[in-house]
């Protein structure tokens, strides 16, 4: 929903959602991404594996306002898999240092890390998705305050254009 610029409808009783589909629903980079003044729709960019609807690896990329992307790694299988994501496919050059943000925590990424020309995924379970915004390393820095459960966060991106600048709030 976040990479396609969709609208979330939801048809059930918000009052009574499980705490997972509610952390899922309020997840603030989510929304984030989904709400892009950019408005453009995310793409497939790789798909591994066999025709639909037979078991494949995809993954999606979605251009956003400030020149991050926001990245969705889709495991249509059966079983557990990794995906190898490389940033050509979502428009980074192949040597441009970049960082992850793991918008739901479960790609286990630290933002700490910068990444150039690709970066392997942990196992990722069956029909499962995890979602990245790519970042340039030295565009931006992330002050996180993650919560336990759900893979939810409290998560605050700060425009900059110099990383040992203090950004402030």
């Amino acid at each position: 929903w976040a990479i396609f610029a969709a609208p979330l409808m939801m048809s059930n009783d918000l009052a009574v959602v499980s705490s997972t589909s509610r952390a899922l629903l309020t997840n603030r980079e989510c929304l984030r991404i989904n709400q892009d003044p950019l408005a453009l729709q995310g793409r497939r960019v790789v798909y591994n594996g066999f025709p639909y609807p037979q078991p494949s690896l995809q993954v999606w990329a979605r251009d956003l306002q400030n020149g991050d992307v926001a990245v969705a790694l889709y495991n249509f299988n059966h079983e557990p898999a990794s995906i190898k994501l490389n940033f050509t496919e979502v428009g980074f050059s192949g040597v441009t240092a970049v960082r992850l943000l793991d918008v739901f925590g479960n790609g286990k990424v630290s933002t700490a890390t910068v990444h150039v020309g690709s970066w392997m995924s942990p196992t990722i379970g069956a029909n499962e998705t995890v979602l990245l915004r790519v970042s340039l390393a030295d565009k931006i820095t992330i002050e996180s305050t993650w919560r336990t459960g759900a893979g939810s966060s409290g998560v605050r991106m700060v425009q900059c254009t110099q990383p040992t600048v203090d950004c402030g709030p």
